[in-house]
């Protein structure tokens, strides 16, 4: 299943919704590295059937406010509201499918996340 694309604005617009849970992949179409993350994100995304996965195109004309400094960048994000990120790439969707799993169920472990935001163990 292909991930949808987003607008900042559909985002923003998310925060009046209720009970929404989405995994909004930052990107730039001439990173590599965000390409397979996107085909990392698609791979997994029909084990979350309550989660939407979309991505941001990032341009050097429009950087999102509230967007990590890093491409790709995964933002989590509850009724509209950001809960954690992940920057960078992975080997594999282990850590990424454990830290979905527990969001899930409102257990992530903030103890593995730097700053108050960005999970440091992904690379």
């Amino acid at each position: 299943m292909t991930i949808t694309s987003l607008t900042q604005q559909d985002i923003l617009n998310k925060r009046s919704e209720q009970d929404a849970w989405d995994i909004v992949l930052l990107h730039h179409e001439d990173c590599q590295a965000c390409g397979e993350m996107a085909a990392l994100l698609e791979s997994i995304q029909d084990n979350y059937p309550t989660i939407t996965f979309s991505t941001l195109d990032i341009t050097s004309a429009d950087v999102p406010l509230f967007a990590p400094p890093v491409i790709p960048s995964i933002l989590a994000l509850h009724n509209g509201n950001r809960i954690w990120e992940a920057l960078g790439t992975f080997p594999d969707s282990v850590k990424l499918e454990k830290t979905i799993q527990d969001w899930l169920v409102h257990k992530v472990n903030f103890d593995h996340i730097s700053g108050g935001t960005s999970i440091h163990e992904f690379s």
